[in-house]
């Protein structure tokens, strides 16, 4: 019966480290959006132009980061999954 709430305690901490990795994506996606839509209006202001971000645009966008981030983060988490709970989420080396 330890075993199995071990492997459970190990599931949790991967799990943990591709939430993280997800969360940061999503906050990186965002930010990424925002920049760019406020670079594109600035610029076509400046050259008197008409403003057009389509949303399949925006939101490909953000599913393209979320992607990449969770793609990122299944190396640690794996890793993570491999070692005790405790030696996983100590900020160290």
């Amino acid at each position: 019966m330890r075993s199995s709430r071990l492997r459970f305690q190990r599931f949790d901490s991967a799990a943990q480290f591709l939430a993280e990795s997800v969360i940061l994506g999503c906050l990186g996606g965002s930010a990424g959006l925002v920049i760019g839509a406020g670079v594109t209006v600035i610029a076509a202001g400046i050259r008197h132009w008409r403003v057009l971000i389509p949303a399949y645009g925006l939101w490909g966008g953000l599913a393209v980061a979320i992607v990449v981030a969770a793609v990122a983060g299944l190396y640690p988490a794996a890793r993570a999954a491999r070692l005790p709970p405790a030696e996983a989420l100590r900020s160290g080396d």
